[in-house]
């Protein structure tokens, strides 16, 4: 059969609804294609690929190429999965590691949560941070006495040993006592000439 002739059989052949798919622009008439246009314009639209594979019987990638091609009216299917998380319940005042650890998912996918619900960006100190902050200037004559380890104890403050120094430098304080000194005490050897 020529291509002409393949045009015009496949363009009288009636889905059960009574509609074809358009025939895209500047495609060519094949043997093959015109089948996959006939396939798809008898199923009914709004199917998903999946539905559309299992109704044909043919594997998802095959009817997924087709349906693009002839531009079936597939519906949409949500990819990953629904979120057993109540967002708008939570306290958005804390920060993306707290609630992270609260509710078991990724600091990452807070802040994309907090993107998504157009609130501002998480509060960048913690309330241990605070803490030992207020901690480092009520004590500032006396932080060279301890070292920081003690400092966090002594406050109370649950942030780690990092964070602590970081605090003591943004503070310009840096400690003194007997544990810094022993990091300080270095010998030197002699050598001879």
């Amino acid at each position: 059969m020529t291509p002409a002739a393949l045009r015009g059989v496949f363009a009288m052949a009636a889905s059960k609804n009574g509609k074809l798919l358009p025939w895209p622009a500047r495609l060519r008439h094949t043997a093959m294609r015109a089948a996959w246009h006939r396939r798809l314009s008898a199923v009914e639209g709004g199917l998903s690929i999946r539905e559309l594979s299992d109704r044909l019987g043919d594997a998802y990638p095959t009817v997924s190429f087709w349906a693009k091609v002839f531009k079936y009216p597939a519906r949409r299917v949500p990819r990953g999965r629904k979120s057993e998380i109540e967002w708008s319940a939570v306290d958005w005042s804390r920060k993306n590691s707290e609630l992270a650890r609260e509710l078991g998912v990724s600091g990452e996918r807070v802040r994309q949560m907090r993107q998504q619900l157009k609130l501002p960006p998480a509060p960048r100190r913690s309330e241990g941070g605070i803490e030992f902050r207020r901690f480092v200037t009520k004590n500032a004559r006396r932080l060279h006495l301890w070292s920081i380890r003690e400092m966090i104890s002594i406050s109370g403050a649950d942030i780690s040993t990092a964070t602590a120094h970081v605090i003591l430098q943004q503070s310009k304080t840096t400690p003194k006592g007997p544990a810094a000194a022993a990091k300080g005490r270095r010998t030197k050897r002699k050598t001879r000439a």
